[in-house]
């Protein structure tokens, strides 16, 4: 996004130079799409595929001779490169999901209406950042309880089936259904929006890398935000990191089967919640800025991180 033109630009969707207003089924698809993209990134990506390509290496080992293999007849690194392609594609489906928010926004009925209706532009900016919370919100609490509930079931397969090597396979594919089936609703609900052409001599793929390199090229002008988004993506990756990690911890250090990394990982949603809620609370009551509410956030986690090292110091003593 090249935020030098970014005020310039409208996204709205028109036909014949009018709004074309969101519809309910319209809205209600992209709902579908937040809850299968939540979906795959709790429970295959988030969980699954770490177990899976740990028991997968583990089986290509060597016995305790260092000369007899275990089992070659597995792909494990066939299985990896499947796994950072379906990473790469999740990542780019997110994207394109939030890219919905902005023109879901400008289009919203209430902002048309504003429009039409002569409404000064200060107020339908604040209509516009409204619904655009709106949209956000709502697709994170569809999101976390479409985890919870695909969790404890593929938790529930894993407890049934702790006899068979195929358990998380199973489960796996469980889990993978369901992000399919839930991808059919956006399919079919989510309408093609016009939008305005790109200028002459150019494409989607270098255009859109032109863009990338201007921004980063004002990165003086726009020290402030470059600061912000380089935080966050140290941030970000740290987390996202912390959860696969934290998998294969309960799994090698802790001793903890897979069925009982997926029931606790079902509860992980339910404590997002709670934290979103306590912390939204706290800042209201002691007028605490983002900022702050961040750096807590980040202070938090840190202890949780010593916890965890305490948690491995005392399954090590009691083994």
């Amino acid at each position: 996004m090249n935020l030098e033109n970014s005020d310039k630009e409208d996204n709205s969707s028109t036909v014949n130079g009018k709004l074309t207003p969101l519809t309910k089924r319209e809205s209600i698809g992209w709902y579908f799409l937040s809850a299968a993209n939540g979906v795959y990134g709790g429970a295959p990506i988030g969980v699954l595929i770490p177990l899976l390509l740990e028991n997968l290496s583990g089986q290509a080992g060597y016995e305790l001779d260092l000369v007899t293999p275990c089992n070659t007849a597995k792909l494990y690194l066939l299985a990896g490169v499947f796994a950072i392609i379906s990473n790469c594609c999740y990542g780019a489906s997110n994207i394109f999901t939030i890219a919905y928010i902005p023109i879901f926004a400008r289009n919203h009925p209430k902002v048309i209406d504003a429009k039409n209706s002569d409404v000064p532009i200060s107020e339908i900016k604040k209509l516009e950042d409204k619904m655009t919370v709106k949209f956000s919100s709502k697709s994170l609490i569809v999101a976390i309880f479409a985890i919870m509930i695909v969790m404890f079931a593929t938790g529930g397969i894993l407890v049934l089936l702790k006899d068979s090597p195929y358990a998380i396979q199973i489960a796996l594919v469980f889990a993978g259904s369901c992000w399919l089936i839930l991808l059919i609703f956006p399919a079919m609900w989510l309408t093609k929006r016009p939008k305005p052409p790109l200028p002459s001599g150019e494409n989607y793929l270098l255009y859109s890398w032109k863009r990338v390199g201007k921004t980063l090229l004002s990165t003086r002008s726009l020290w402030q935000t470059m600061k912000c988004l380089f935080g966050w993506f140290f941030i970000s990756d740290g987390v996202n990191t912390l959860i696969v990690v934290g998998v294969l911890l309960g799994r090698k250090q802790l001793g903890l089967t897979d069925a009982e990394i997926a029931l606790m990982s079902a509860l992980v949603p339910l404590f997002e919640i709670i934290g979103i809620s306590i912390f939204l609370y706290l800042q209201k009551l002691f007028h605490l800025t983002e900022k702050k509410i961040v750096v807590i956030s980040c202070i938090f986690a840190i202890f949780g991180t010593i916890d965890v090292e305490k948690a491995k110091q005392d399954a090590d003593a009691f083994s």
